[in-house]
């Protein structure tokens, strides 16, 4: 028996393909601009350190951020270093909080304490977070500092990208090199280049 194609039929079939397609279409950029990531925790160099009580080596400071980049519903914290890559942005941005010198919409840091050397923190787990719109990854161990009887969850950026080096420019399941600065636990720099597959979901 043939199918008898009405316009109502027509428009009804079209109406639907349409549907599907904005669907689709949605469903691909919610996934493409959400922000991705991974624990790992299992990777080098994160793994050496993973769960062992550390002795910081260099005084450290508390940072309370509100727009954070990383996990600060369980890690309301910042811990952060003269050697941490993103230590002089973050001062510049508290003094500009202070001074209310120019407009910034990304000075809602504070300063709060500072841990003298000899503080332990004892990192549970690290997370690799791939940035949707940006596409730039932050390496970040997440744990927590014991001081004066208090305990704090903080997050600790460590790790950058090594743009003169690619391990893989294949796209799906890319792998980047990354550096790492000398952190206050270590007493010297681990200068290897380490490889590191993306986030992607």
């Amino acid at each position: 028996m043939k199918t008898k194609w009405t316009s109502s039929k027509i428009i009804l079939i079209l109406f639907s393909i349409a549907i599907i397609a904005v669907s689709l279409f949605v469903f691909l950029l919610y996934f493409t601009l959400k922000t991705k990531s991974r624990d790992i925790s299992n990777e080098k160099p994160f793994v050496e350190w993973i769960g062992k009580p550390l002795v910081l080596n260099a005084e450290t400071i508390l940072v309370k951020e509100d727009k954070a980049n990383y996990d600060n519903s369980k890690f309301p914290y910042l811990l952060t270093d003269s050697t941490s890559y993103n230590y002089d942005d973050l001062v510049r941005r508290n003094q500009i909080r202070i001074d209310k010198s120019e407009p910034c919409d990304v000075c809602d840091i504070t300063f709060l304490e500072t841990f003298p050397a000899g503080t332990v923190v004892t990192f549970h787990k690290a997370v690799m977070t791939i940035g949707g719109v940006s596409g730039s990854a932050n390496l970040i161990l997440y744990g927590i500092v014991k001081h004066n009887n208090q305990e704090y969850a903080v997050g600790y950026y460590w790790g950058r990208e090594d743009h003169s080096k690619r391990a893989d420019t294949s796209g799906f399941g890319m792998k980047r090199y990354y550096k790492f600065s000398q952190a206050p636990w270590q007493t010297k720099q681990d200068t290897t280049r380490y490889a590191i597959k993306d986030a992607q979901w």
